[in-house]
């Protein structure tokens, strides 16, 4: 692993670290950086999207079907 690349998986370490996000080493395992900020940005935007949801909750919104798809839904909105 070359100076360079050490460094960026550093600095996506401190990044999740300072967000909440801990990663066991095995799950980053096999994985290039991007695919795990990837996966971090997608986990940290689910998070995001359960505070909506919950918020909305309170405010008298209804979910109907399956949360979990709701959840991933608000996620993908976010996302774009």
């Amino acid at each position: 692993m070359s100076d360079l690349e050490k460094r960026k998986k550093d600095c996506a370490v401190r990044r999740e670290k300072k967000l909440g996000m801990v990663h066991e080493e095995s799950e980053l395992s096999g994985r290039s950086l991007s695919d795990s900020d990837l996966v971090s940005r997608w986990e940290f935007q689910k998070r995001e999207a359960r505070k909506v949801l919950s918020l909305g909750k309170r405010l008298g919104v209804q979910i109907i079907g399956d949360e979990e798809q709701a959840v991933e839904d608000i996620a993908r909105l976010v996302e774009n």
